[in-house]
């Protein structure tokens, strides 16, 4: 439309709050290729009524995959690309561990290509999209080493506990903290796949008992922990007139596994019991 051609185009936001904004500069229906193309972008200190220019340049692109020590690709992998501290452009990887970031090309700028996973920052490095990278994509292959974590949750008598739990890990070294929850499989067993190499802090929580445990994962792993969710079974003996029993021997019976008491004196009797299950 040439007569509404212009090298200069013009768009305002009204009633915006003080704040730090990220304009960003699409062109719609490009001559070349398919959907918009992402043309320029600008940082903004909005702290009055502001006025800024953005130069436009071509998209550039830049193709990241990232593989594990077995050469699979690795999902999930949040691929940024930051400039001035500020995420210009975001996307996760595949199930082949594979993304395409579109960000504006520039002879000058420099990006920083920030890889995040399960909290961790895996990778990071300084990148130059120039004009070329409109044409031919900027090529980055990263290879990461992750682990298998299989723990079993037992009670003190060594049995599978048999109500919900819902075991978690985080670390201290992670740089956006997040929660990863376990898999349950059978018997006891939960499951955390594809782990990067830290030490993690295990939490288990079930009403008012806590199970908390460091655990380094520097390879793949089978571990066993005791929850030692314990309640307290008082049991007193009687004979037939209410009097007290004395040099009595109570066993208590679960899934096979006996615990035997003794009253030579008196005729209480404490038990731990681990399940919320009939003895």
């Amino acid at each position: 439309d040439w007569k509404n051609f212009s090298f200069r185009k013009k768009v305002g936001f009204k009633n915006l709050e003080s704040g730090t904004y990220l304009v960003k500069i699409y062109k719609e229906n490009p001559t070349f290729g398919n959907g918009r193309k992402y043309i320029g972008f600008k940082i903004v200190d909005v702290k009055e009524d502001t006025k800024i220019s953005i130069f436009c340049r071509p998209e550039g692109t830049a193709h990241v995959s990232v593989f594990d020590q077995h050469e699979k690709g690795v999902e999930d992998v949040y691929v940024r690309l930051l400039y001035d501290d500020t995420i210009i452009a975001d996307d996760a990887t595949s199930p082949n561990g594979f993304v395409e970031i579109d960000v504006p090309c520039s002879l000058t700028n420099t990006y920083e290509l920030n890889l995040l996973y399960k909290g961790f920052i895996i990778h990071e490095e300084p990148v130059k999209l120039k004009y070329i990278r409109s044409n031919i994509p900027l090529k980055k292959t990263i290879d990461i080493k992750l682990y298998d974590l299989q723990i079993k949750l037992e009670d003190t008598w060594g049995l599978t506990i048999d109500y919900s739990l819902n075991p978690v890990l985080t670390s201290n070294e992670m740089d956006e903290q997040i929660w990863i929850p376990g898999e349950y499989v059978s018997d006891g067993w939960y499951l955390f796949e594809n782990l990067y190499p830290a030490t993690y802090h295990l939490d288990v929580q079930h009403k008012s008992f806590l199970l908390d445990e460091d655990i380094i994962v520097d390879n793949s792993k089978e571990i066993a922990l005791v929850f030692d969710a314990a309640y307290v079974v008082e049991i007193t003996t009687l004979d037939s007139r209410g009097m007290l029993l004395k040099d009595t021997t109570i066993v208590l019976e679960r899934d096979g596994e006996n615990i035997e008491k003794n009253a030579m004196r008196k005729a209480l009797l404490y038990f731990l019991s681990l399940q919320e299950s009939i003895l």
